[in-house]
């Protein structure tokens, strides 16, 4: 499994913009601030590359979900703040970024009661940083599993002994935390065995030159 972080504020706008599809292009143009719209457009840089990359190409579900064609290539994206973040397997994969901040209000709505326990025990301090990897890591399994918020996430567990722990969720699925830039949390959820896992920082730039190249090499 790869997985991926790309800083969208470093992107060449223009360059992203020339190097996506028509329709991802609109999409990305459609945002008021220019801070979503280069997060939409370097999300597109990450499935123009994979399509590129693995020879497949990217559709969008009636749920508005991306997905590659076939069975043999899944991938993910997720973003936050100023990053965008990717993963690509070989079996069903969610991932998700986030940036840390003031989110304990959420917590009753988000957490089962033996996870709002673990919380009390915690010095207040960790309450935050723990909080935001419970939440980074139920989205990774709901986005996994393909259903999204439709899976409520106070429905299962992701927190025990003041950890994250896929324990308590469906054998198939194995979630991982990722190393994330500072201020932010990032896991990944697969469903199997993800085998090696390799976590890359991607430019944005060079992903924009790569589509552009190989779009010219197939006209």
């Amino acid at each position: 499994m790869r997985c991926m972080v790309a800083d969208a504020g470093m992107a060449d706008l223009g360059l992203a913009m020339r190097a996506l599809t028509g329709e991802r292009a609109r999409l990305a143009s459609s945002f008021l601030f220019e801070r979503d719209r280069r997060l939409s457009a370097v999300a597109g840089l990450f499935m123009g590359w994979i399509s590129a990359e693995y020879g497949t190409e990217i559709f969008v579900d009636p749920n508005g979900k991306p997905h590659a064609s076939g069975d043999k290539v899944h991938f993910n994206v997720s973003h936050s703040g100023r990053y965008v973040a990717c993963a690509v397997a070989d079996v069903p994969v969610g991932i998700d970024i986030e940036a840390q901040g003031d989110n304990l209000d959420l917590l009753r709505s988000v957490a089962v009661p033996e996870e709002r326990e673990e919380f009390a025990r915690l010095p207040e301090e960790e309450r935050e940083a723990v909080f935001c990897r419970m939440w980074t890591a139920k989205e990774s399994y709901m986005k996994a599993v393909g259903l999204g918020m439709s899976i409520p996430p106070d429905s299962f567990r992701v927190v025990g002994d003041g950890g994250i722990t896929d324990r308590w969720i469906p054998r198939l699925y194995r979630i991982l935390e990722l190393d994330a830039p500072e201020g932010y949390r990032m896991s990944v959820c697969t469903a199997g065995d993800p085998g090696e896992v390799v976590l890359d920082t991607a430019d944005p730039d060079a992903l924009a030159r790569l589509i552009l190249d190989s779009r010219r090499s197939l006209s």
